[in-house]
């Protein structure tokens, strides 16, 4: 079993095949300063419940040394509070159809304004509890 409060290799959504068909067929809601693009399915080169990106664009926040500082904030919040929503994941753990739910998850950083991380942590927990709510 792997261990909870990490963010290993294969919990970060890499395939551009899957990334595309993310952005084509996935579900969108705001939190802010997140745009949230979900995809909800079987994926058979997964071997993780949840799938996770974050992309910071260069016309929100133009200084990439911001950008990475905010992704670094960004993966930091989600492995400290990704465990309540793999909690939620494991109720409903199969579709009716037998294939086991996985979730892919983008976030797009939408805030030009600096953020700290507390504020970070309080709105990506917003998101997890939706995400566990719609698909939990």
């Amino acid at each position: 079993m792997q261990r909870m409060h990490t963010l290993n290799k294969y919990e970060r959504l890499k395939s551009k095949k899957l990334i595309e068909r993310l952005f084509k067929e996935g579900n969108r809601f705001s939190v802010f300063p997140f745009k949230v693009v979900v995809l909800a399915g079987s994926f058979e080169n997964s071997s993780s419940p949840v799938q996770f990106g974050i992309s910071v664009p260069n016309k929100v926040v133009p200084k990439a040394v911001n950008r990475n500082r905010i992704k670094r904030q960004v993966r930091e919040a989600w492995r400290q509070n990704k465990l309540s929503l793999y909690e939620q994941l494991q109720k409903t753990e199969t579709s009716a159809d037998g294939q086991v739910i996985q979730l892919c998850v983008m976030l797009i950083f939408t805030s030009k304004k600096a953020c700290t991380f507390d504020f970070i942590q309080r709105k990506l927990r917003k998101v997890i509890f939706q995400l566990g709510e719609h698909y939990g």
